[in-house]
């Protein structure tokens, strides 16, 4: 597929790098030379130096050419005059990243009609991952599968955890024996292959939550493994599962005994972002401080916000985040413009005794460096959450879209089982997976599968697979006609 991007700052340069990965043929579009001059030295692309939003411009990156134009310049007006004249000259798909929110929510604007298949906000997609950060403690990172029908959550081994007590397998055990003594009626009968409803949040024992529990990929430090039956985990791993969604809460309270909601929100940084989040927070009723060092952004953030807190006053002060509420019942996030600030502020947070600290860091030079020395709980990217938005718009016609985590290496392919297709009518355990693959979940009409070893595959199931960046091709391949 021919791509044509339209800005090579972060997000634009992020995105090129995943795209070719993906080998496809990229061209960038920017007005800065040097941008231009540093993504060719890196990537195997075509540049063409000039504004996104000139007709002449656009002709000489050969626009008529793209199957998909993608703009993300920091101009909102820029992102949409060139997916205007992408859709004039025929370019069947179009995105456009949006900067300003009231231009996402605008009634006077029909982006169809404009010629715009997908807005894409980037302050609104990292507020909504942040939100379910906040609303769920534990949770690190989710990421949504099927239409919402299920979700890949990212928690950490800790003391006390269950997960200690033995191998995955061991466990398996366990709730099989519960299961002998503990019926559920919901459960289906050892000859079925296990159904959940796919709307339906099931209840019952322990053993059966954990048999509805798909692990995915696991995290020691920087070495990624596959979790089999032998798996045995440590304080400390970082753990991908897959999870209905009905399921979350109470596989959260499993996996950390004891846990209780955050005190409160503080959020550092009345921006875009934090203002959007703690709106997210208000609609939700869970208490939030925003700290904001520019008065007159304080004073504009205080007009909008009507149940939270608004301080002016700066994050590194340890005086003001002491006064702010920080402290061992607080989460703590710093979305400042100010990506240095961030990382200092959630260190003072952390001295606090905050248990959860997460700060915005755009750089992805940074990124490894902060995991790397354990400095905060999390690290948000929103170019990575964009990017995931983005990319179900890069797809076939067999490969509905494929997802990027934060922390773990390789993706999350939704894959369909097409009529003939050589899976079809096989156990999962009779599969020939190309390489280091794991099935998280399976969709088959409204139902969302287990992926047992049992159960069979049929056509037309939807499947979302986890491969390793070495075997993402192979899965792809499998998969295309």
């Amino acid at each position: 597929m021919r791509i044509l991007i339209i800005g090579a700052g972060n997000a634009g340069r992020h995105l090129a790098g995943k795209l070719c990965d993906m080998s496809h043929e990229v061209v960038v579009v920017d007005r800065d030379q040097e941008r231009l001059a540093l993504l060719e030295a890196q990537l195997d692309i075509l540049t063409v130096r000039g504004s996104g939003s000139s007709p002449d411009v656009l002709e000489r990156a050969e626009l008529a050419k793209a199957n998909l134009l993608i703009a993300v310049t920091n101009s909102d007006e820029v992102n949409l005059l060139a997916c205007i004249c992408a859709h004039e000259a025929g370019v069947p798909n179009t995105v456009a990243r949006i900067v300003n929110p009231a231009l996402m929510e605008s009634p006077l604007l029909d982006y169809k009609r404009l010629g715009v298949d997908c807005l894409v906000s980037q302050n609104q997609e990292a507020a909504d991952e942040l939100f379910e950060i906040l609303k769920n403690p534990g949770l690190l990172e989710s990421v949504w599968l099927l239409d919402g029908r299920a979700l890949i959550a990212r928690v950490q081994v800790r003391p006390g955890s269950p997960l200690l007590n033995g191998t995955l397998a061991d466990l398996s055990v366990a709730h099989a024996a519960a299961d002998e003594t503990t019926p559920d009626s919901g459960a289906a009968s050892s000859s079925e292959p296990r159904q959940v409803p796919a709307e339906a949040a099931p209840h019952g024992a322990v053993a059966n939550l954990m048999a509805r529990v798909r692990f995915i990929t696991a995290l020691r430090g920087d070495v990624s493994f596959l979790p089999r039956g032998d798996a045995r985990f440590e304080v400390g791993d970082d753990l991908y599962v897959a999870v209905l969604p009905g399921d979350l809460s109470r596989f959260l309270d499993w996996m950390y005994p004891g846990r209780h909601a955050f005190g409160k929100s503080v959020i550092a940084g009345g921006g875009g972002l934090g203002l959007n989040l703690a709106r997210r927070l208000e609609t939700a009723s869970i208490p939030a401080v925003l700290l904001e060092r520019d008065a007159a952004r304080a004073g504009e953030c205080s007009d909008v916000l009507h149940k939270t807190l608004v301080l002016n006053g700066d994050a590194s002060d340890q005086e003001m985040m002491v006064n702010a509420g920080v402290g061992p019942n607080t989460a703590f996030v710093a979305i400042t413009g100010d990506e240095e600030l961030n990382i200092i502020s959630c260190m003072l947070a952390h001295k606090l005794g905050a248990p959860l600290t997460v700060a915005l860091v755009s750089k992805p030079e940074y990124v490894p460096v902060i995991r790397s020395l354990g400095l905060l709980s999390r690290v948000v990217s929103p170019h990575l959450s964009m990017t995931n938005a983005i990319l179900h718009y890069v797809r076939g016609k067999h490969i509905r879209a494929a997802t990027w985590l934060h922390k773990a290496p390789g993706e999350l392919l939704h894959v369909v089982v097409r009529e003939g297709h050589r899976w079809a009518g096989k156990p999962i355990s009779g599969l020939k997976m190309p390489g280091e693959c794991l099935i998280a979940t399976v969709l088959r009409g409204d139902t969302i599968h287990v992926p047992t070893g049992d159960l069979t595959v049929e056509e037309g199931d939807q499947l979302v697979i986890f491969a390793l960046p070495a075997d993402v091709g192979r899965v792809q391949s499998l998969f295309k006609r």
